[in-house]
């Protein structure tokens, strides 16, 4: 096994662990939306959380899929309840894999991008070109929060996959 490559010596690695270490703190404001579906969470995300989420972000934009979510909406709310329970954790992974530079945990990144591109067309879709009534300007906040979640983690699955075929290359 080889010696690993310290983080501040691996810049795209460096950052997309930014990130997904940022990633984390967004995924967890939508942990009360989550708990709509998981009574049990409800304890984990107090009111304060679900009342700064509605003031900063829901009453400013009219996000049509975290409204939906909250509404029960099924596929927006599993959307949400996946995050919080499966995602949140192989982000956390994926901070430790690009970390300590363990080729082990690899997977983890091509499980996140084949979640993360449909996934993500789907809420593109549904929040900038379904009709919803969204002015230009809402549109615009939301793509902006939502793009960077699209493309940062399919870019880094194929960046992953690249990596991972010149090694073997190289070990060949």
């Amino acid at each position: 096994m080889s010696t690993p490559i310290p983080l501040s010596k691996r810049p795209a690695d460096l950052a997309f662990f930014a990130f997904f270490f940022l990633h984390v703190p967004a995924s967890i404001l939508d942990g009360p939306i989550a708990a709509l579906s998981i009574p049990a969470l409800s304890a984990i995300f107090p009111q304060a959380i679900n009342d700064f989420q509605h003031k900063a972000w829901i009453d400013h934009t009219g996000d049509p899929f975290i409204l939906a979510a909250e509404a029960g909406a099924p596929i927006e709310r599993a959307f949400v309840v996946i995050e919080t329970l499966v995602l949140i954790p192989m982000m956390i992974g994926i901070c430790i894999r690009l970390y300590s530079d363990d080729k082990r945990l690899q997977w983890l990144s091509y499980v996140y991008a084949l979640y993360a591109a449909p996934t993500m067309s789907y809420v593109l879709y549904q929040t900038l070109i379904a009709d919803h009534g969204l002015s230009v300007m809402q549109k615009l906040q939301i793509a902006s929060a939502y793009v960077p979640f699209a493309l940062v983690p399919i870019s880094f699955g194929i960046y992953e996959w690249r990596v991972r075929a010149q090694e073997r290359v190289k070990s060949e």
